[in-house]
């Protein structure tokens, strides 16, 4: 098996559209969309058309386990692909915009991130 790292990777840019459903249903103010149709959205011509999916996509984070949910997702699909360094990051400013607090966010990722380390690579 190959090995590589992700650099600079965001973690809210790995929200898959699968999950966006999942989010999306769970949010009373999103505008439901179905996966096809969102699928269709994740296929970006230019940086503008992804930034604006990234920040709508942003809005329907919400709770501690939405951000825990989103980073083992991440987790699990890269487990077993030979990933041997991630330097991620995520957007506070946004997500405090959004009524996320820093502590909010930081805490689920970090939670997750200990969690994966200790059960996925051992």
């Amino acid at each position: 098996m190959s090995t590589f790292t992700e650099l600079h990777l965001h973690v809210e840019g790995t929200l898959e559209p699968k999950y966006l459903v999942k989010l999306q249903a769970k949010n009373a103010d999103a505008q439901t969309e179905n996966l096809d149709d969102i699928r269709k959205k994740y296929s970006f011509s230019n940086l503008q058309d992804f930034l604006s999916s990234y920040y709508k996509v942003m809005q329907m984070l919400s709770t501690s386990k939405d951000y825990s949910e989103l980073a083992d997702r991440y987790f699990q699909r890269v487990a077993y692909t030979g990933l041997v360094r991630v330097e991620a990051f995520f957007d506070p400013q946004t997500h405090a915009a959004n009524g996320n607090s820093f502590e909010l966010v930081f805490s689920a990722l970090a939670q997750m991130h200990f969690s994966k380390l200790r059960t996925v690579w051992n």
